[in-house]
């Protein structure tokens, strides 16, 4: 811990000349290249959500910047640029030896490879897969910490991007502006998945997996180049939170089903949908009990002991950094398949739309509290809108639409996993953000089809 204080102390009074001067050569030349690139698009509406996504995501590094090293002066952030710094170093010192802290596993021998992999805590292997990549993106970066999160930000709007871009595809009939505002500029998107955070590269990731699942084993298009970079980036995701996987497996499994019927009748079965959701949540439960190897702290083995871990962690962080009010609780669980079932609603409701006003115990969480409020003000909007027409109900809109199953059910397991994990109002606004987007998404859609059908009446 007094280490990391010093490494802030040191970063703190070198940022004005590193952060304030490098870092905007970064930014100007990231817009520059996004500008070229937005100007080949023939959209407006694109150019306009491109260059806008791209600039609130580079500032939004900078602010996240802000909080993790003068407000916070401490966690995840700090943790990983410390250790990115001792692996450049070691790289430029010693290229073999670099190389292996980058590329190799924890080692069983007792050699210098496992010391200085001890020493970067290289055993915690989620934490660790962040350290190598920010280790290599560190090679353009020379150290600096503004330009590593501006690029891992890039990554994320990335990612953003081609789910924006698969949506307004696989939803003709919805406004691009309403997916636009609900994929590239939902706030905690925006902030909580820029910086050198896990979470920037999961967001990425996983929004370039589904891009990739979508063209390459739906749309059919450059199949093997597209199955190749989902499975390449889907080894990343999975390496960092293998969870985040075992929600979008089971989804995309209906998504494509639904996608094939719809496209052999021209409109999937209502109750044969229901019956595929129902049958991908029970592939999703088996993964978890099965894979436990594969997914280690979050197989079904280790659900209670992880649960119990993280609420006393989060308990003890409270006390040592006097984040009153940040922890939450779900009640006594019964970690057995009914109890995680009953559990799910409450889940489903912390994810979604806590904290509430009441429970608001600092600064940051006040602004998760008013997300939460308008997401459920939106969601009560949408929900009363769209069925004031039989003719775009619910069931009809989905029917029509498979991305909006997928985005529901991807939502609905990831939601519970991450509202029943985290047991902090602070980590949560974190660990949910890969699935807001899709939950934009629904919403978007929703309203915007309905809004369409106002129009031509």
């Amino acid at each position: 811990m007094q280490n990391k204080r010093i490494l802030v102390k040191t970063y703190i009074q070198t940022v004005e000349l590193l952060d304030f001067i490098i870092g905007p050569i970064y930014v100007g030349i990231i817009l520059f290249i996004g500008l070229r690139v937005s100007s080949r698009f023939t959209d407006s509406v694109d150019r306009r959500m491109f260059n806008l996504g791209l600039l609130v995501k580079l500032v939004s590094s900078f602010a996240i910047g802000v909080i993790y090293w003068f407000y916070y002066q401490d966690g995840d952030t700090v943790y990983y640029y410390e250790r990115m710094l001792k692996v450049s170093s070691v790289l430029k010192s010693n290229i073999s030896l670099g190389l292996k802290l980058i590329f190799s596993g924890y080692p069983d021998e007792a050699d210098e490879t496992y010391f200085l992999m001890t020493s970067l805590r290289a055993f915690d292997t989620a934490s660790y897969m962040v350290v190598r990549i920010a280790a290599i993106v560190n090679t353009v970066c020379f150290g600096v910490y503004t330009n590593v999160a501006l690029l891992f930000s890039v990554f994320a709007f990335s990612g953003l991007w081609q789910l924006y871009r698969i949506a307004c595809t696989a939803l003709p009939k919805v406004s691009n502006r309403y997916l636009g505002f609900a994929i590239l500029l939902f706030p905690s998107v925006v902030f909580w998945g820029s910086g050198l955070l896990k979470d920037t590269l999961t967001l990425g990731g996983i929004t370039w997996v589904i891009a990739c699942f979508y063209r390459g084993l739906i749309l059919r298009e450059n199949r093997i180049r597209n199955i190749l970079v989902m499975m390449i980036i889907g080894y990343f995701v999975s390496a960092i939170k293998s969870y985040i996987l075992v929600a979008f497996v089971p989804a995309a499994f209906l998504w494509y089903v639904a996608e094939k019927r719809l496209s052999s009748s021209g409109e999937s079965s209502k109750p044969l949908s229901l019956i595929i959701a129902s049958f991908a949540i029970i592939i999703s439960l088996f993964l978890l009990s099965q894979l436990g190897d594969l997914l280690g702290r979050y197989s079904v083995e280790n659900l209670q002991y992880e649960a119990e871990a993280m609420q006393q962690w989060h308990h003890q962080v409270e006390e040592v950094y006097d984040y009153e009010g940040s922890s939450y609780s779900l009640g006594n669980t019964d970690f057995s398949t009914l109890g995680l079932i009953t559990k799910a609603p409450i889940a489903l409701v912390t994810t979604f739309f806590r904290p509430f006003p009441w429970e608001v115990g600092n600064p940051l969480m006040a602004l998760s509290s008013l997300e939460a409020l308008a997401l459920f003000s939106i969601g009560v909007l949408v929900f009363f809108q769209s069925n004031k027409d039989p003719e775009h109900s619910f069931a009809r809109i989905f029917k029509q639409y498979p991305i909006l199953q997928f985005s529901l059910l991807f939502s609905i397991i990831f939601g519970f996993a991450v509202g029943f994990t985290a047991y902090n109002f602070g980590a949560l606004v974190r660990y949910k953000i890969p699935c807001l987007p899709t939950v934009g998404i629904i919403l978007a859609s929703l309203y915007s089809l309905r809004a369409n059908q106002q129009a031509e009446t």
